[in-house]
């Protein structure tokens, strides 16, 4: 998704969706800056299929889960 352009010529629900979607793309990018802070393989480009990516992801959240439920250190945190 993309935010609208021309800011200056947007109804006030495509502000608000502006809005909205910087602040998921905000939420995202902090989450996976706290993800690749701890698993080095998401620091990297990757190269192969988007199906081992997805898989890799998936496992390194999991992971990250589970170790905040076990109140393991988390990198960034206190």
């Amino acid at each position: 998704m993309k935010p609208f352009r021309l800011p200056q010529l947007l109804s006030h629900t495509d502000h608000i969706f502006n809005y909205r979607i910087s602040r998921a793309r905000r939420t995202i990018e902090n989450a996976f800056g706290i993800l690749s802070a701890r698993w080095r393989v998401l620091r990297r480009t990757f190269i192969g299929k988007e199906a081992t990516a997805r898989a890799i992801i998936q496992a390194c959240v999991v992971l990250h889960n589970y170790l905040i439920l076990n109140q393991e250190n988390v990198p960034g945190e206190r």
